[in-house]
């Protein structure tokens, strides 16, 4: 019986793994995983190619942003959207945030030009899109308002909150400095 209950738990990590959802970051007390990152990683990726077909090279002393780079700033946004979820859920409670971020994107929830955008810039399906590009931007909304409306800003809000934060990376190829992720 031990075996069979072993092998079940060995079998739905192995399937979880597959997936995607284990964590590569931790963020406070909230959990960054794989899956996200690796999405957050070929949207940045496939924009950033598709900046340079459009516009080249800005200036010649400018360097070019190298796949490194990419994964570090991937990273760093999730580490900050994290942020921005917490402070907000803090702020508004769980099920306000889900209702007043739901506010904010309904004006978008039938436009299929949006959803081809998404997949022209970030190769992302409608789904994903609204989930890991539109919520965030949505629930950053809520916490500016909030914010707002207390006399802070929420620029200042994020810098001290990066500062202050708990940030974990479980990837050899990515460290934290306090403030931000980098490339090692």
């Amino acid at each position: 019986m031990l075996f069979v209950g072993m092998m079940a738990v060995g079998l739905a990590a192995a399937f979880f793994v597959s997936q995607g959802d284990y964590p590569i970051a931790m963020v406070g007390n909230s959990f960054v995983s794989a899956k996200a990152y690796a999405t957050e990683y070929q949207a940045a990726t496939l924009y950033y190619q598709n900046v340079l077909k459009t516009y080249g090279t800005m200036a010649t002393d400018t360097p070019a942003i190298t796949p490194p780079d990419l994964e570090a700033g991937a990273m760093d946004a999730l580490v900050e959207d994290t942020l921005i979820k917490d402070e907000a859920v803090r702020e508004v409670g769980a099920g306000d945030l889900a209702s007043l971020v739901q506010d904010k994107l309904s004006k978008y929830s039938g436009n299929s030009d949006l959803a081809n955008a998404g997949a022209t810039l970030y190769g992302l399906d409608k789904q994903t899109f609204w989930d890991d590009i539109l919520v965030p931007e949505a629930t950053k909304e809520v916490l500016t308002d909030r914010l707002v409306s207390q006399g802070k800003n929420i620029d200042d809000w994020v810098s001290t909150a990066r500062k202050s934060a708990r940030v974990i990376i479980f990837s050899p190829q990515l460290t934290w400095d306090g403030t931000q992720v980098n490339a090692k």
